[in-house]
C-alpha cells in the first residue's frame, strides 16, 4: 500500500485533514477515501475538537473519482462510497470547513474571516462560510445561526 494520502492533526482545537496525493490530484481512490472515512471519524469522536478543516496539500483539492479504479470497481460501488462520504462530511457533529485554497496561510485567514462575520450570538451574516454547520436560516436576520462557534 502507498504511504499515507489522508493527513491529520489537532492544533488549537482544531483537527486539519488533508489530502496529499498529487501524482492523481487528490483523485478519490479507494485508498484515499478509506483513509478520508477514518479521519473525519478520528476528528469526531475526539471531545477536544470544536471543528474540521479539509484541505488539500496542493493547488489541486480534489479531482474526483479516481478513473483508474474504475475498471475494478462497478460504477454503482464507486458512487454510493463517494455519497456516503458526502453523507459523512454533512452528517459530522461538528462544524467541517472545506478549503479550496493552496496556502496554509489562506486557511489561517478564512478562520479570520468568519471570526469577523460572526457576531457574539455566533450568527454568520455572509454567505462566504456556507461549509459551516448551521441549526437553520435565520430569516428574521438574514443568516446563518451555527451549531457551534469555534473559539
Amino acid at each position: 500500500m502507498p504511504d499515507e494520502l489522508v493527513h491529520y492533526e489537532v492544533a488549537d482545537r482544531i483537527a486539519t485533514i488533508t489530502l496529499d496525493s498529487p501524482h492523481n490530484r487528490n483523485a478519490l481512490s479507494r485508498q484515499l477515501v478509506t483513509e478520508l472515512f477514518d479521519r473525519l471519524d478520528r476528528a469526531d469522536q475526539d471531545a477536544d475538537v470544536l471543528a474540521v478543516v479539509l484541505q488539500s496539500s496542493g493547488r489541486v483539492f480534489c479531482s474526483g473519482a479516481d478513473l483508474t479504479e474504475a475498471s475494478t470497481t462497478s460504477m454503482e460501488e464507486g458512487a454510493r462510497a463517494i455519497v456516503s462520504l458526502q453523507r459523512t462530511i454533512v452528517g459530522l457533529s461538528k462544524p467541517v470547513v472545506t478549503v479550496v485554497v493552496d496556502t496554509p496561510e489562506r486557511t489561517r485567514r478564512w478562520f479570520e474571516v468568519v471570526d469577523e462575520l460572526t457576531d457574539e450570538t455566533g450568527l454568520v451574516t455572509s454567505e462566504l462560510v456556507p461549509a459551516f454547520r448551521a441549526t437553520g436560516p435565520d430569516l428574521e436576520r438574514g443568516g446563518l445561526r451555527l451549531s457551534e462557534r469555534i473559539a
